[in-house]
C-alpha cells in the first residue's frame, strides 16, 4: 500500500488543501482533532495512505504546508481544522523579501529547497524512498530520461482498478447519506441545529456522489475507447501480417508470367478439341454415297411392301355384324318449338 504526501503551496495551494483534507478526514471519520469516530471498519482500511498515526490514537495528515508570508499559515491553524496538522509542518520566513523568495525557490539544478526537504523527511519516515524521489521528481523536475509509455493493457487495467475504488466510495457515501438522514429524522423536533448540521452534511455526500457519478461515466467512456483502440491496433497488426504474408506468396509471381500461362492454357485446350474432332470423324467408308439418294431408295421399298399386304387381303376376312338393336327415335318436334321460342325470347331481351 503506497503513502501518500500531501504539499501546498502558497495562498491558493494551502487553501485547496484544507479543503482535501476536510473531505478525506469526514470520509475516514477522522474528527477535526484527529481522532477516530467513525462507525465502519472500510474507513480504517486505508487510513495510513493519508494519515500518520500518532501516539494517544491520533490521525496527523501526512502534509506540508509552505508559503512565504505567515498570514497564509496562520488562517490555516485558526480554522476548524488547524488542529489536524503537526505544528512543525508549517514552513514560513519572516525574512526579508530576497530571502523569502529564496526559501521555496528552485535552483538552476532544480533541486528542492533544504527546509523543504528537510520537513519532508520528517514526515515521511515510513515511506519508501523511490516513493519520495517520484514524488519530488514530479515536483522539482529529474534529469533522468522519460519512461516508456503505459501499454493499453495496463492502462485498462488501472482504469478498471479505479472503477472499482470509486464503486466502494459511492457505497460508502450512500451508507452516510443514509446515516445523516436517519439523524436529521431523529432530531428534527429535539435538536434542530443537529438535524440541520446533519441536513448539511447529507447534501455535500450527495454533492461528492454526484461527482463520483460523472466521474465514472468519464472513466468508463475512456476505457471503452481505449478498448476499442487496442482492438484496432490488434487488427491493423493482423492486417499487416497477413499484408506481408500475401506479399511473399506474389514474390514469384508476375502479370506477364500469368498471361502467358493463360495463353498456353488455352492453346492446349484448342488443341485437344481438335485431337477429339480429328478422331470422331468416320474415315475409310461411306464417303462415295449421296444420303438424298438413299433415303428415296429407302421410300421406294416402304411403298413396295405396303402394296405387296394390300393385294394379299383374302376374300376369308371378317367382316363386323350387323347391329340387330333399332336405331334411336328422333327427338320430338315439340322439343325443337321450346328451344326456338326459348331462343327468340333470349334475342328479345337482348334486343331491348
Amino acid at each position: 500500500m503506497r503513502e501518500i504526501v500531501h504539499l501546498q503551496i502558497g495562498q491558493c495551494g494551502n487553501q485547496i488543501g484544507s479543503k482535501f483534507w476536510e473531505v478525506i478526514s469526514d470520509e475516514h471519520g477522522i474528527n477535526r482533532a484527529g481522532a477516530y469516530e467513525g462507525d465502519m471498519d472500510l474507513q480504517l482500511e486505508r487510513v495510513n495512505v493519508y494519515f500518520n498515526e500518532a501516539h494517544g490514537g491520533k490521525y496527523v495528515p501526512r502534509a506540508l504546508l509552505v508559503d512565504l508570508e505567515p498570514g497564509t499559515m496562520d488562517s490555516v491553524r485558526g480554522s476548524h481544522i488547524g488542529q489536524l496538522f503537526r505544528p512543525d509542518n508549517f514552513i514560513h520566513e519572516r525574512r526579508k523579501q530576497k530571502k523569502q523568495q529564496q526559501a521555496c525557490r528552485v535552483s538552476d539544478r532544480q533541486k528542492p529547497s533544504r527546509p523543504v526537504v528537510k520537513d519532508q523527511s520528517n514526515i515521511t519516515p515510513c515511506c519508501r524512498p523511490e516513493g519520495k524521489m517520484s514524488l519530488f521528481g514530479k515536483l522539482f523536475g529529474s534529469s533522468g530520461k522519460g519512461g516508456k509509455s503505459p501499454s493499453p493493457q495496463e492502462a485498462i487495467q488501472r482504469l478498471r482498478e479505479t472503477e472499482e475504488m470509486l464503486s466502494k466510495k459511492q457505497e460508502f457515501l450512500e451508507k452516510k447519506i443514509d446515516q445523516e438522514l436517519v439523524t436529521a429524522k431523529r432530531n428534527g423536533t429535539k435538536n434542530k441545529r443537529a438535524a440541520l448540521q446533519a441536513l448539511k452534511r447529507k447534501k455535500r455526500y450527495e454533492k461528492q456522489l454526484a461527482q463520483i457519478d460523472g466521474t465514472l461515466s468519464t472513466i468508463e467512456f475512456q476505457r471503452e475507447a481505449l478498448e476499442n483502440a487496442h482492438t484496432n491496433t490488434e487488427v491493423i497488426k493482423n492486417m499487416g501480417f497477413a499484408a506481408k504474408a500475401m506479399k511473399a506468396a506474389h514474390d514469384n509471381m508476375d502479370i506477364d508470367k500469368v498471361d502467358d500461362l493463360m495463353q498456353d492454357i488455352t492453346e492446349q485446350q484448342e488443341l485437344a478439341q481438335e485431337i477429339s474432332d480429328a478422331i470422331s470423324k468416320p474415315v475409310g467408308f461411306g464417303e462415295e454415297f449421296d444420303e438424298d439418294e438413299l433415303l428415296a431408295e429407302l421410300e421406294e421399298l416402304e411403298q413396295e411392301e405396303l402394296d405387296k399386304n394390300l393385294l394379299e387381303i383374302g376374300d376369308n376376312v371378317p367382316l363386323p355384324n350387323v347391329p340387330s338393336t333399332s336405331l334411336p327415335a328422333r327427338p320430338a318436334k315439340k322439343k325443337e318449338e321450346e328451344d326456338e321460342d326459348d331462343m327468340k325470347d333470349l334475342e328479345a331481351w337482348a334486343a331491348n
